[in-house]
């Protein structure tokens, strides 16, 4: 951890004038929206997600890291119906998640309505459905193209696979806002076309 953030934690607690000293081996006792300066051993020390923002947010480093231990935290994390959530490389790390089939069909379903609603635009946005389309910046140096219809381009593009997935993951990991639901959209999109 950098100096200077471990200097600004150790501020806010002096400042908010809340001093609390807990000596756990377990840090799930630690409640999350608290600072928390953790000394020890990095192999006993660790972090558990408690919203699926964060794992939408981390996917790639989840993934990367084979992070089994935080992805069976997902059986305890509220998941909702309508939400948009990437469980399919998860669910290939812990296949033994009981809601992990409940999960899928829920993420198909929404890819699917996302796919349905694109397609059934009308007007002048069909013909950007037609359009051929070789990269993302294709797409979005297209001036002809509204901004905000953009990422439904794209998402287009990539489920019909007319752009290589690889350029998807290039283009999830450099976006800035990962709390967007665009981000959220794509993702799970990404998520589900490696499966195909």
């Amino acid at each position: 951890m950098d100096v200077r953030k471990v200097e600004t934690i150790v501020q806010d607690i002096y400042t908010n004038g809340k001093i609390k000293v807990k000596i756990t081996d377990d840090l799930d006792t630690l409640k999350n929206s608290e600072n928390i300066l953790a000394i020890g051993n990095i192999n006993n020390i660790s972090f558990t997600y408690t919203n699926t923002r964060e794992y939408i947010i981390n996917y790639f480093k989840i993934i990367e890291e084979e992070n089994i231990q935080l992805l069976e935290i997902i059986e305890d994390i509220p998941i909702a119906k309508n939400q948009y959530f990437p469980i399919f490389e998860f669910g290939k790390l812990v296949p033994t998640l009981t809601k992990l089939n409940i999960l899928k069909e829920n993420q198909k379903r929404k890819i699917k309505d996302k796919l349905k609603s694109i397609e059934d635009t009308k007007g002048i946005f069909q013909t950007f459905l037609s359009k051929s389309y070789k990269s993302i910046e294709d797409i979005q140096n297209d001036s002809e193209l509204a901004n905000s219809n953009k990422e439904k381009i794209i998402f287009y593009n990539f489920y019909k696979q007319k752009i290589p997935l690889n350029k998807l993951k290039d283009y999830l990991i450099s976006y800035t806002n990962k709390n967007s639901t665009n981000y959220k959209i794509l993702l799970c999109l990404y998520d589900y076309l490696l499966q195909i």
